[in-house]
């Protein structure tokens, strides 16, 4: 699955090793290494024979100690895809026709870091031939993601006109400072850059204007350009991505009214786009003007409608074709007990999951929490039912969880990026107005803008988001 080697790795990959794919089935052409390929003694240009049988051991390089990564060996006479532990020698029918399915390797950071690092097969060294009473010892190559171990953001109104997406480096956001983004790339959108979201292949997705963007993980650490760009109706301005367990691509577009939708567009396994306009459009009569599109871990459609000041969800059961059905539920939060009612919060935007399944909703000045229980049923949450709230203005950017539970996001001014660690969302109640405190506060007044989005790689290891296996 995904992108092929040339990509992934550029010049960098030569010598005897063979090419790999991307997060999918390594390839079997070029020359065997020594170590690994043909054994001692053995033409690999000769046919492969079959007969009998040959064992095959693995071993890594490239990872941290101790990471295992997840393989999986198809082809060849298995009826049905086998998984692979490094060192540890598999019996095989001898033949030729043997590939190697991966994923993504994620690494969970450790303490004092809040990011983790995500790597990728960047080569192999194996001709896909077990022969027979011999043990072929094959080297998997990883390298760590250029985009990974970073906070990347879209940036709106930046002081440097062009500098859209912005990269800051792990180790720049344990502690509060004035730092400025590690990688710049250049404004490639018709309209103000938008949420993004990673697919399952380190590659990010970033909407803006009337197009969807996606920067390759091979060169997320430059400031190359786009490679895919999908092209919205004239009218639909693409606003927030986010990308379900199927690996899936869903849009929202915002107003007008006319063309107010969620849009789907399906992905081949390799991680391209399979069409170049979607498949699958929800259009409801309810949307106004659709923001932060989120996924549960149930695969349900989660959607905060900046127009009229409602969440909405589709069941995922309700969202396999295109429908103008009404959301299976309609969450509207006031005010809790005690508390003076003015009016119900309003204008939410971004939204995220944490942890433990509860849904943070960022309204103007103000960061509610529903339960799990609170998100099973349509109505007005208000009084005993209000859902929990901190008085806190954060923009209409995306939220990102990072690994210990802090939620990040951007600042209602310019030229900044904070966190609210969990101890501070655990004091959000439903009868009065806490005002909590930001533990971490990067401060990039000369170099950013306003942070529309906010894009963690690798995402949290609890997260039921689709690029975690």
């Amino acid at each position: 699955m995904g992108l092929a080697l040339a990509l992934a790795c550029g010049a960098g990959c030569g010598g005897s090793k063979i090419v790999a794919s991307h997060d999918g089935a390594a390839g079997n052409t070029g020359s065997a290494g020594s170590d690994g390929g043909a054994p001692d003694g053995v033409d690999a240009t000769v046919a492969c024979p079959v007969g009998g049988t040959g064992q095959l051991k693995l071993t890594v390089a490239g990872l941290p100690a101790g990471t295992v990564p997840m393989i999986r060996l198809m082809g060849g006479t298995l009826a049905a895809e086998k998984s692979l532990t490094p060192d540890v020698a598999v019996t095989l029918d001898a033949g030729p026709g043997y590939a190697f399915g991966w994923r993504r390797v994620k690494v969970a950071p450790i303490a004092p870091a809040i990011i983790g690092k995500a790597f990728f097969l960047d080569s192999q060294t194996w001709d896909g031939c077990v022969r027979k009473d011999v043990t072929a010892t094959v080297t998997l190559y990883y390298l760590q993601e250029p985009g990974s171990e970073k906070l990347w953001t879209t940036v709106s109104d930046p002081p440097t006109l062009g500098h859209v997406i912005a990269g800051f480096d792990g180790a720049d956001l344990v502690a509060s400072a004035m730092k400025n983004p590690s990688v710049w790339k250049s404004n490639h959108f018709t309209g103000r850059g938008a949420a993004g979201a990673l697919d399952p292949f380190g590659n990010l997705w970033v909407p803006g204007g009337d197009r969807i963007n996606r920067y390759d993980m091979a060169t997320l650490g430059t400031n190359a350009a786009p490679t895919v760009v999908l092209t919205q109706p004239d009218g639909a301005a693409a606003k927030f991505a986010a990308f379900d367990a199927s690996g899936n691509l869903w849009v929202s577009r915002g107003a007008p009214m006319t063309d107010a939708s969620i849009v789907r567009y399906a992905m081949h396994s390799d991680g391209s786009p399979a069409e170049t306009t979607p498949s699958v459009v929800i259009k409801s009569a309810t949307f106004m003007d659709p923001a932060g599109i989120a996924f549960d871990a149930d695969g349900d459609l989660w959607i905060a409608d900046a127009g009229n000041d409602k969440v909405f969800m589709y069941l995922a059961s309700h969202i396999a074709a295109s429908t103008t059905a009404a959301p299976d539920v309609v969450l509207t939060a006031g005010t809790g007990t005690g508390v003076p009612v003015t009016s119900t919060f309003t204008n939410p935007n971004p939204l995220a999951f944490d942890r433990v399944g509860n849904l943070w909703v960022g309204y103007i000045g103000n960061l509610v929490k529903f339960t799990h229980d609170q998100q099973g049923t349509s109505g007005l949450l208000m009084g005993a039912t209000a859902p929990a709230a901190l008085a806190w203005s954060a923009g209409t950017g995306a939220y990102a969880f990072d690994e210990s539970g802090g939620l990040w996001m951007g600042g209602p001014m310019p030229g900044k990026i904070q966190r609210l660690p969990a101890t501070e969302l655990a004091k959000a109640v439903a009868t009065s107005s806490v005002m909590p405190v930001a533990d971490i506060v990067i401060d990039s007044t000369t170099m950013l803008g306003y942070a529309e989005s906010l894009v963690i790689d690798p995402s949290p290891s609890w997260s039921h988001l689709h690029d975690d296996y």
